[in-house]
């Protein structure tokens, strides 16, 4: 994929905060201002090297906050076996059954 158009598919997910500002009538230079990113540059329709810069960090850090939220449900998953194998559970042979709530610290 381009530059340009991972800065379009960017520019999609940046969500709200996005005005546009075109600086005159005869000049076709646009200035994006975004909560989150910041000013984005584009002149002639193309944007400028700091505005790629920019949207790809912010992509860079979506895509490390996903992989941090896809990976809770699977330390949650991780975490209660190794809590059920310390209470003498045999992982896919026993069902561990508690007559009342285990406490964490046991």
């Amino acid at each position: 994929m381009t530059s340009y158009k991972k800065l379009l598919v960017a520019l999609a997910t940046l969500g709200t905060g996005l005005t546009a500002y075109n600086t005159s009538s005869a000049n076709p230079d646009i200035l994006v201002k975004t909560k989150t990113v910041g000013d984005l540059k584009f002149k002639d329709g193309y944007p400028s090297d700091e505005t790629i810069s920019k949207v790809q960090q912010y992509m860079y850090v979506q895509r490390v906050v996903n992989v941090f939220i896809d990976g809770i449900p699977v330390s949650s998953m991780q975490a209660m076996l190794e809590g059920e194998k310390s209470l003498g559970a045999k992982p896919n042979k026993t069902v561990l059954l508690a007559e009342s709530i285990i406490d964490k610290n046991c």
